[in-house]
């Protein structure tokens, strides 16, 4: 169910992004400074999008940050194996 609501609010986010460049794309010309404005929020969508979709692929990958352990001295040797095979 996780998954599935991370992949919606993707979508959304992708649509958003959608509409933002093309409002961009029209303003362009006649208003540049609302087409920054446009532009600018593209950016921030996106940047959100791209970090929800970084952590929908960590709990698909069984590693969910927010429930991670914290790292500290005893994992080290973990992290170290992990380093090796990656």
């Amino acid at each position: 169910m996780r998954v599935a609501q991370e992949v919606h609010d993707v979508v959304g986010h992708g649509l958003a992004i959608k509409m933002q460049a093309d409002v961009a794309l029209h303003l362009l010309a006649t208003k540049p400074e609302q087409a920054e404005r446009a532009l600018t929020a593209i950016s921030r969508t996106s940047t959100e999008g791209l970090d929800e979709v970084r952590g929908t692929l960590a709990v698909v990958r069984g590693v969910d940050p927010d429930r991670a352990p914290t790292p500290g001295l005893a994992r080290l040797d973990d992290a170290y194996q992990s380093g090796l095979t990656s």
